[in-house]
């Protein structure tokens, strides 16, 4: 059958847009499609493996098929990736994949995969410790509006690592993400000394 036909039919079964809601039927045509290299399909099959929707959970099926999409160059795919092997979800932690993964990501404008990767070189995870690379990435993030980015960046100018000591900088950074950021550091539960909010959607 045609994959785009059976992807439209599964967000509709997953969404109950003109039929009953159903994820054991949405399972069903994000698999037909996803076994015809549909990446949208791989990916979304990965998520409901990964949250057991319209079947038991199974992590190392939600990362095959994450790792389908993501070598397809899936944005969202190749940060579950990333984020499985930062804490370790299915798969044995490695800061050297999680690199790899938010990269292909964060190289595609993925703001959060950008913070990531500028955490990445900022602690020397996965790659050589380069705070002037940790400060290009994270004013890429910051420049699209993230927040944790804006604030990692103000750290950066604050204690000058790999930029000249700026507090000006460090102000304006706080003034921009002050609200978002508090939320973010409140919700992700991760301080300020790791540089970077390391959960899923942050």
């Amino acid at each position: 059958g045609d994959a785009l036909a059976q992807y439209n039919l599964a967000v509709m079964y997953r969404d109950g847009k003109g039929v009953t809601n159903n994820y054991a039927t949405t399972m069903h045509w994000y698999r037909k499609a996803a076994e015809q290299g549909h990446a949208n399909s791989q990916y979304n099959l990965g998520v409901m493996y990964e949250i057991g929707k319209g079947v038991n959970k199974d992590m190392s099926a939600a990362l095959h098929w994450y790792r389908k999409a993501a070598i397809q160059n899936h944005v969202y795919a190749q940060y579950q990736l990333g984020e499985s092997y930062l804490v370790g979800e299915g798969v044995t932690q490695d800061y050297t994949a999680v690199l790899h993964w938010y990269r292909k990501a964060a190289d595609q404008g993925h703001a959060s995969s950008q913070n990531i990767v500028g955490w990445s070189f900022n602690l020397g995870k996965g790659v050589i410790k380069d705070n002037i690379a940790a400060v290009s990435w994270f004013r890429k993030a910051a420049d699209q509006g993230h927040a944790v980015a804006q604030d990692n960046l103000g750290y950066m100018y604050e204690y000058g690592q790999g930029v000249t000591k700026d507090y000006k900088m460090l102000y304006i950074g706080i003034a921009k993400q002050r609200n978002k950021a508090m939320l973010l550091h409140n919700i992700c539960s991760v301080g300020r000394a790791s540089i970077g909010i390391l959960k899923q959607n942050c």
